[in-house]
């Protein structure tokens, strides 16, 4: 018996050495050509400086916004592509008046190029008084839609501009969705720590958070489907790739929703932050393979319609979110790990 443990041991610690020979290897390329990185990932300058970026939506492949946080200023980042560049939207005085020592936002969605929404948090004193914002852009300037004190706006998910869901952590009361209907602005359901949400219509929608949790949206109501009170590690994206099918990825763990039902597999060697799909044949995950509990390699996962394709991504992306536009422009927005910087990358086979 301990000679069976023992060898068992020992297999595991090898194959943890082969892994992680393979990814060396994998990355150990021309020293002249980014870094030694000469994959499909090619890093594009990115204003904002210190700091980072949280999310990003493009309308096309000319027409994408970038939201996130500085390091070095209190204002938030703000930036959009033309297809050519990166130009900074600049800060819009939404909140002239207010002392604050930071604004961040954390997640942005569109219903179409004239209608944006985009959310976050603002700071009006270190560990004191806060409150959550929603940002509107109606084709021409971002404009203050709501805000209200002891909010955290979390996530923004767009159906139609009379359609539009929203993530909301209220201070001492825990996480709530909220709905906009095109007039009023509801508290619809209680719910746990979300991370993100998705909908491929109006009466298919799923929300994904800590303890993997999973909850249903059926046109009507709201449903709980999953939770793993054992296991306090978040799912953290979800994405449809078909109306009644979608795949959602979290901290070792990836799940597939079908048709009413959820499956789920651990994979203990990854760690996924982000999902997106454009098509049933074409989808990205983001994340990367762990080195040590401050440290990984990170990697980029391509689905074709019947199974994920790995390709690691350059040694110092620290990417937070994945946008397919087809199947071949993608981005990753995020920080780059040697500044840490806001930084965009983008996918060039």
């Amino acid at each position: 018996m301990t000679n069976t443990k023992s060898n068992s041991i020992i297999s595991y610690i090898l194959q943890l050495l082969i892994i992680t020979l393979i990814i060396s290897l994998s990355l150990n390329c021309d020293e002249d050509d980014n870094n030694g990185y000469t994959g499909p990932w090619v890093e594009v300058p990115t204003p904002g400086g210190c700091g980072h970026l949280n999310a990003c939506y493009f309308n096309s492949s000319d027409d994408g916004w970038a939201c996130g946080s500085r390091g070095d200023s209190p204002y938030p980042v703000l930036i959009h592509w033309n297809g050519v560049e990166w130009e900074e939207y600049p800060y819009g005085g939404w909140f002239d008046g207010e002392e604050f020592y930071l604004i961040e936002i954390f997640d942005i969605s569109f219903s179409s190029p004239d209608d944006g929404w985009c959310v976050g948090w603002l700071g009006v004193e270190m560990g004191g008084e806060f409150f959550g914002f929603i940002l509107r852009y109606d084709g021409k300037k971002w404009y203050l839609f709501r805000s209200h004190f002891g909010w955290s706006v979390k996530n923004v998910y767009c159906i139609s501009e009379d359609d539009v869901w929203f993530v909301v952590c209220e201070k001492n009361s825990g996480y709530f969705l909220y709905h906009w209907d095109g007039e009023e602005l509801d508290n619809e359901f209680s719910c746990s720590a979300i991370c993100d949400l998705a909908f491929s219509s109006s009466t298919e929608g799923l929300a994904v958070g800590w303890y993997y949790s999973v909850y249903h949206w059926d046109g009507m109501k709201w449903e709980q489907i999953w939770k793993d009170t054992s296991r306090p590690e978040p799912h953290n994206a979800v994405s449809y790739y078909e109306p009644d099918k979608a795949w959602i990825v979290g901290d070792e763990r990836r799940g597939k929703w079908i048709n009413g039902e959820y499956t789920y597999w651990y994979e203990w060697d990854y760690f996924y932050n982000d999902v997106h799909f454009s098509a049933y044949d074409n989808g990205w995950m983001l994340g990367y393979y762990p080195i040590d509990e401050h440290q990984g390699v990170p990697c980029t996962w391509y689905w074709d319609g019947s199974s994920w394709t790995a390709i690691y991504g350059p040694e110092d992306m620290r990417g937070r979110s994945i946008f397919v536009i087809d199947k071949e422009d993608v981005w990753i927005v995020g920080k780059n790990k040697e500044g840490p910087v806001c930084s965009s990358w983008h996918y060039e086979k």
